[in-house]
């Protein structure tokens, strides 16, 4: 029998099954067709185990959502600390912002789908989480910048505004890619255009 109150470790362990488990079914099934029964048995527990962690489908996803930001944030962070040149630091950044979850959108069919999904349910979310990107970012052109290792005159002198612009330009170029290397591509063209524009 499944406890109800599952410890925490325990439960943890549990979310990051369903987590892994979710995204497996929605990159297989889309979102619409995806149902909470696939989920169950790909995270090995009955639909009624999932329903101690999980109201529902929507649920799932929106927390998918935030372990995506959480797990990217982190990453670009620790990436971004290691003194580069610019094209090879925003090159590191682009992999680890894009990696986990957004990389397994671009390997399914169904991404377009669970993007627009995203966008509708976990819209204050994904809010949050690009904020907290553009943070990083900006912390990151105010280092550089004071070393002397880029110029942010040209730009406006912001390093907010600036990460805003490298921030969308990288939410531009993750759309409408065939496969997983095509993204990888344009990400590191982007690396390079933005590094080299940066540059002292």
């Amino acid at each position: 029998m499944e406890p109800k109150n599952p410890p925490r470790q325990d439960g943890e362990l549990r979310q990051e099954a369903i987590l892994a488990a979710a995204l497996d079914a929605f990159q297989r099934h889309g979102y619409r067709r995806c149902s909470m029964e696939d989920i169950a048995r790909l995270a090995g527990m009955s639909r009624a185990a999932l329903y101690l962690y999980y109201r529902n489908k929507d649920d799932i996803f929106v927390s998918l959502v935030r372990r995506a930001y959480d797990d990217s944030a982190a990453a670009l962070e620790a990436v971004l600390r290691e003194e580069r040149l610019p094209e090879e630091a925003l090159r590191a950044g682009f992999k680890a912002k894009t990696a986990g979850v957004v990389e397994a959108l671009a390997e399914s069919p169904h991404g377009p789908e669970l993007l627009e999904r995203g966008r509708v349910i976990g819209q204050a979310v994904m809010e949050e989480g690009e904020a907290r990107i553009v943070a990083i970012f900006s912390d990151w052109l105010a280092r550089e910048a004071a070393a002397g290792r880029i110029t942010l005159a040209p730009f406006g002198g912001a390093p907010e505004a600036v990460a805003r612009t490298i921030l969308a330009a990288l939410n531009g170029v993750k759309t409408g890619h065939k496969d997983l290397a095509s993204l990888r591509a344009a990400l590191d063209r982007l690396a390079v255009m933005v590094g080299r524009a940066l540059a002292a």
